[in-house]
């Protein structure tokens, strides 16, 4: 059991596959939405909120940067893939 405390204080199993019963089922699937969440990200960080708390951008960037680094090794793993869009919509999902 690896626990992960969500930003709103909630506590999952990243180990439980009940906790991304909400994500895509395919590798494919789960990587086109990773690619859109991180656009959107970069858009709010850069262009619409440039001002915005630099911890945060911090945190999205090291999140997009850990993802762009093991993209290749773990394309086809769908837990890994599913843990990272859980991960990167948790930190990003309060921005608006």
């Amino acid at each position: 059991m690896r626990e992960f405390t969500c930003a709103m204080g909630e506590v999952v199993d990243l180990d439980n596959d009940k906790t991304y019963n909400h994500l895509p089922k395919t590798a494919k699937e789960l990587d086109k939405l990773m690619f859109a969440e991180i656009g959107m990200a970069l858009v709010y960080t850069k262009y619409f909120y440039p001002d915005w708390d630099k911890k945060q951008c911090y945190r999205i960037h090291k999140l997009i940067e850990g993802f762009a680094k093991e993209r290749k090794n773990n394309y086809g793993n769908v837990k890994w893939l599913r843990e990272q869009v859980f991960i990167f919509q948790d930190e990003t999902e309060n921005m608006c």
